[in-house]
């Protein structure tokens, strides 16, 4: 039988007892606490207690890219060893000290673990910064320009508002928006917030048409006389930052009449004044001007009367044809629309004001024209009636102008309203020295306020 000499049960006895003694491997994935790419936490770490003498964190990359991370002990005198161990464990797939730089991570479950070198105990910072091959792997069609979400057209006079979250280390960097002005002239602003949970830089910048990004400030964004066309919005982080945010932006309707001047209203209408023409009977008017909406001149409005009571011819014509450029004769004060002008257009006249408003239309639409007013002098006796009767066919009416005036019998003769209106036609029956008889053609012999043209006269 083979004895155990007193030597070997001593040496055994020791290591035993050595690996009784020895702490147990630190288990850095229960220990571990999860953290946010990006995040900075403060860990103790105590060499002699088994469950702090290191630190351990939980990440999750979701896309490749390079991780850094940062430790840096509050105690001076400790130092400071980073492991890194993917999900599977085994050996780390990266170690060394502060900052260690891991430059090509696959997407997946990490650990972070500090462990102290030299067996001083401290507080230490961890951050850990995250640089994705692809920071819009995630964003989806809005993290481009051609994606951008289109805010809602009707609702911007009010203001839109957009919520989101942009987080460049889980591949979601940017989010863009668009929206579009039909007409020039109005006034966008936009106001830009973040929130909490909040790391880094998140910023908002906005392009116009026929310009860059321009970043939104602090106190908002603010573009009064907009150009029409399509605006971009850009809510972008910044390298290692993430926020969430809210976008209100708005657009306010611009008065299109803000550089028009006073002329801009028919109380502040230009006056047009006729001036003989060189055969000395009919007499004109004239402008030549110019509208522009987009450049807020949308509107000129003109005043004139006539010399006495006739007939105006009103010729309206735009420079350029192809321009959408437009007139209306209005009649009435306080009136704001009126007969569109076109091609013959001629209206009775009198010493009565009357106005023509000339505009352009839209958003686009302007150029220079010409306006000419003609008057031509009425060829008639102007009669007003002091007795009305029936009989023969129709109605008659005794009128206060006879030969004396030039009224002939047998003359042509119309009875007018009060706007110069034709309202029934007719004859001169009998022509007397001071007065004269008219039959009229209808059974209606109500002419209240109405007078009667004949032919002939001065």
């Amino acid at each position: 039988m083979r004895r155990t000499t007193p030597l070997l049960l001593t040496l055994a006895t020791l290591v035993w007892a050595a690996l009784a003694c020895a702490p147990p491997p630190f288990n850095y994935v229960r220990l571990s606490r999860p953290m946010a790419l990006g995040e900075d936490q403060t860990v103790d770490i105590v060499p002699g207690d088994p469950y702090q003498r290191a630190a351990s964190r939980k990440i999750t990359l979701l896309g490749h890219g390079k991780l850094t991370v940062t430790v840096t002990p509050v105690n001076a005198q400790a130092k400071e060893q980073i492991d890194v161990f993917n999900e599977t464990g085994g050996l780390p797939v990266d170690q060394g000290t502060s900052p260690l730089q891991v430059p090509d991570l696959a997407a997946g479950t990490y650990y972070v673990v500090a462990v102290a070198q030299n067996g001083v105990p401290t507080k230490v910072d961890i951050v850990t910064a995250f640089e994705p091959k692809d920071p819009e792997a995630r964003s989806g069609a809005f993290g481009h320009e051609d994606g951008a979400t289109v805010l809602d057209p009707t609702q911007l006079a009010q203001g839109t508002l957009s919520r989101g979250t942009v987080d460049y280390a889980n591949l979601m960097r940017s989010h863009y928006y668009t929206f579009t002005l039909t007409d020039a002239g109005q006034e966008v602003k936009l106001d830009f917030h973040t929130h909490d949970p909040q790391r880094g830089n998140v910023t908002a910048a906005v392009k116009a048409p026929n310009a860059d990004y321009a970043n939104v400030a602090a106190t908002g964004f603010d573009l009064k006389n907009a150009p029409a066309g399509s605006y971009f919005v850009r809510v972008q982080a910044d390298p290692s930052s993430s926020a969430a945010y809210s976008l209100k932006a708005q657009a306010i309707a611009g008065d299109p009449d803000r550089a028009s001047g006073d002329d801009a209203t028919q109380d502040g209408a230009d006056q047009l004044t006729f001036k003989p023409e060189p055969d000395g009977q009919n007499q004109l008017a004239q402008d030549k001007n110019s509208v522009d909406y987009d450049q807020g001149n949308r509107t000129n409005w003109y005043t004139f009367s006539a010399p006495d009571k006739g007939n105006c011819s009103i010729v309206f014509r735009p420079k350029d044809r192809d321009s959408d450029v437009r007139a209306e004769f209005v009649r009435e004060s306080g009136q704001e629309e009126g007969d569109r002008i076109r091609s013959g257009f001629t209206r009775p006249c009198d010493k009565s004001p009357l106005w023509v408003r000339v505009y352009a239309p839209k958003s686009g639409d302007g150029g220079e024209y010409r306006l000419r007013v003609e008057y031509i002098p009425s060829k008639f006796v102007l009669a007003h009636i002091t007795e009305l009767g029936r009989g023969g066919g129709g109605c008659t009416v005794i009128v206060d102008k006879g030969m004396r005036d030039q009224v002939r019998t047998g003359a042509a003769a119309n009875v007018v309203d009060g706007q110069g209106n034709t309202v029934a036609a007719g004859y001169v029956e009998e022509a007397y020295r001071n007065e004269s008889r008219v039959r009229v053609s209808t059974d209606n012999c109500h002419f209240s306020g109405a007078t009667v043209q004949i032919a002939g006269g001065y």
